[in-house]
């Protein structure tokens, strides 16, 4: 295994191909660039896979298959459905738990005095057998600046979660029944603490979720919590190997009527053109601080592609 991703990062270059250049969200970093996907091209991210290893010993798993369409110029559009694997014992075990449209527009090129801005939009539903956070709303500005062969990233996000309906509650268990695994929470506020003064385990954590929610329901539509972002991150490309290295750093703050911490989380990773249409991205990061302290592993490909008749340039007749 080491030997065979050492050498699709030592392969050779590929003429004209600069998809590795891309960062997106998650691929395989949290902080993204300020530059959209091409005009008229189609990205298809083919079984990206993201793991969470969290410090209790659960384990969860999320397969994030996405398409972007360049449909404008400096602006391109998003189109993803993730599907979870929860740990043994949770119902539903998995399935598809959103779809969800997304949007970026780039407002300038990188100048002398100014980089590249962008804003991105971001509004994603309740979908499949196996739905988590309800209805999401997120907004980000994003800055990219070139020095040299780096490039550094700067990220503000702010998203909104709101609730969820009610799963129906499970069949009552009456006799040589096993105690349940803590569940693990599907999305940032679906954990709030009692505890002012420092984090709570996630055990804790659950409970309060839990007697909070048996006592006091919220009504369908309420407000779950928001959460602010705030990332930067410094790549640095190799041309001749059509390679990107990328690091980041970011903090995710909470505002759900309840004392919560802060999550810390960084990421390494890359990016590796192994063919005219494909891009491979890996990466490992850690959740170092906050209230569910997680390893985090993702791999991931993208093809991209055109098809004619979307080009105008392309299309018979026009340039007559």
């Amino acid at each position: 295994m080491r030997g065979a991703v050492l050498m699709v990062l030592l392969a050779g270059p590929l003429a004209a191909q600069t998809e590795y250049h891309e960062l997106e969200a998650g691929r395989p970093a949290g902080v993204e660039d300020a530059f959209p996907t091409a005009r008229q091209a189609i990205e298809v991210q083919l079984a990206p896979v993201t793991v969470e290893q969290f410090g209790n010993g659960l384990t969860r798993a999320t397969l994030e298959p996405a398409v972007t369409y360049g449909i404008l110029p400096r602006t391109d559009i998003e189109i993803f459905a993730p599907f979870i694997f929860r740990e043994h014992g949770e119902v539903p075990s998995h399935g598809i738990t959103q779809f969800g449209i997304a949007g970026l527009y780039n407002f300038n090129n990188e100048s002398r005095l100014l980089p590249a801005f962008a804003v991105k939009g971001e509004v994603a539903f309740p979908a499949g057998g196996a739905p988590t956070s309800g209805t999401l709303y997120e907004g980000r500005a994003i800055a990219t600046r070139t020095f040299g062969a780096f490039r550094v990233h700067l990220n503000v996000g702010y998203s909104s979660y709101h609730v969820a309906p009610a799963p129906p509650p499970p069949v009552a268990c009456t006799k040589n029944c096993p105690p349940p695994p803590p569940p693990t929470p599907d999305y940032p506020c679906g954990i709030v603490t009692d505890h002012p003064a420092g984090p709570a385990t996630l055990d804790e954590a659950v409970a309060n979720v839990t007697n909070a929610a048996s006592t006091t329901p919220a009504p369908s539509g309420q407000t779950n919590g928001n959460v602010l972002l705030l990332g930067g991150a410094i790549d640095r490309s190799f041309p001749l190997m059509s390679l990107l290295i990328v690091g980041d750093l970011y903090v995710q703050q909470y505002s759900n009527g309840l004392p919560r911490p802060t999550d810390w989380t960084s990421d390494v990773g890359f990016r590796k053109q192994i063919s005219p249409r494909f891009v491979l991205d890996a990466g490992v990061g850690r959740l170092f601080r906050g209230l569910r302290p997680a390893w985090l592993v993702t791999i991931g490909t993208t093809y991209t592609f055109g098809i004619a008749a979307l080009v105008p340039e392309a299309r018979p007749g026009a340039h007559q």
